[in-house]
């Protein structure tokens, strides 16, 4: 489970409590789950009560920004896709044609494959929530996606470029709902001496997986190099991803500005006492967490490297998304000092004018969805 298959879940539960569907319309074909938050995890175990699941091991095709694929993890997952593929068109087929499927949804661009095995009678719709890497495979995935699916959403402008020239393209934002976390924005002093931390520092937040993916390592330069900033502090909120993971919660010890506080089962107090959530990865991330942080009312840094197209969000640059240069530490924390000149104390709220979309983005995909 992760950012995809919270924002799915959101979803259906939606659709499911407001009586858009019935639990039997529906049956979810899902990865056997490895790891996820508690939140994560509720959402998963409530959908099971309802509606009916069947657990594969899917194809995962590592043709998106983060991934690293050498000629060894390449070979063993072009293998995985085809034996994948091959068990799918025999056996689940069969599945979808006993519950008489008429529609398929896609959760993640890795999922591209199964386009070439899907019956042509069905509605194939798929929801592009990650950035395709400029490699050939990535071209060959867009063509597919283009020509076999029959919609295709994504979650953002960014994830939107590859295919702006289609029009079976539509964008739904991630379902989110901050409104909580904005309400308690007032009491950020009291938060913050609960979880010991003094009352006027900034803080600078990083939520999710404690992975390479996510860009750990860049991330723990910056902490090191804002030792000597004052009044500020890095929390880390998420779970450790194997060695990687556990290695650098380690490495967070030797310093006095970073505050670990593992994974959390609700979320809302720290998002309200986040003042920037900082994202580290090599290229531009516009993922859930950034959106979380803009609608609780506060603000997002995030790389940009030359190949990123950051027009599309322009009018949110500066105001409620900053830029740095990707992997670059001296621009990371030229913005840092920009950022902390411009709000002295915290950021109280920043005014984006949305803290809640989850009506919003759960009915229009049911719209799309349905009338496509």
């Amino acid at each position: 489970m992760g950012g995809a298959a919270l924002s799915s879940s959101t979803i259906i539960q939606f659709l499911l409590d407001k009586k858009f569907f019935r639990p039997e319309d529906c049956i979810i074909i899902h990865n056997k789950m490895r790891y996820g938050s508690t939140e994560e995890n509720d959402l998963y175990f409530n959908l099971k009560k309802t509606i009916k699941f069947y657990e594969f091991k899917l194809p995962f095709s590592q043709i998106f920004e983060g991934t690293e694929c050498n000629i060894i993890s390449g070979f063993f997952s072009k293998l995985h896709i085809c034996i994948a593929l091959i068990y799918f068109l025999f056996y689940y087929n069969n599945i979808l044609k006993q519950e008489q499927i008429t529609q398929i949804h896609l959760n993640s661009l890795v999922l591209w494959p199964l386009l070439l095995v899907l019956p042509k009678s069905m509605k194939r719709v798929i929801h592009i929530r990650e950035i395709p890497t400029n490699s050939l495979v990535s071209k060959v995935a867009i063509f597919i996606i283009k020509r076999y699916a029959t919609t295709i959403i994504s979650i953002d402008p960014i994830t939107h470029i590859p295919f702006t020239d289609s029009c079976k393209s539509v964008i739904i934002p991630n379902p989110i709902n901050m409104t909580r976390s904005r309400q308690l924005r007032p009491l950020k002093k009291s938060i913050k001496s609960e979880l010991g931390i003094p009352s006027n520092t900034f803080i600078i937040s990083i939520f999710g997986l404690i992975g390479e993916q996510k860009g750990f390592e860049f991330f723990m330069k910056i902490v090191a190099s804002s030792i000597h900033i004052p009044n500020l502090i890095f929390l880390i909120i998420g779970n450790p991803y194997g060695e990687y993971g556990e290695k650098c919660i380690e490495s967070f010890k030797k310093y006095n500005n970073v505050k670990y506080l593992g994974e959390q089962r609700d979320t809302t107090k720290f998002y309200a006492i986040t003042d920037l959530v900082i994202r580290c990865e090599n290229y531009l991330p516009l993922g859930r967490t950034v959106w979380e942080a803009i609608y609780a009312g506060g603000i997002a840094l995030v790389p940009v490297n030359k190949n990123d197209n950051i027009s599309v969000i322009q009018e949110l640059v500066d105001k409620y998304i900053y830029v740095y240069d990707a992997l670059n530490q001296y621009s990371c924390i030229e913005k840092i000092n920009k950022i902390l000149k411009k709000y002295p104390d915290t950021v109280i709220d920043s005014g984006y004018p949305i803290s809640d979309n989850i009506t919003g983005s759960a009915e229009l995909f049911f719209d799309v969805i349905t009338n496509n």
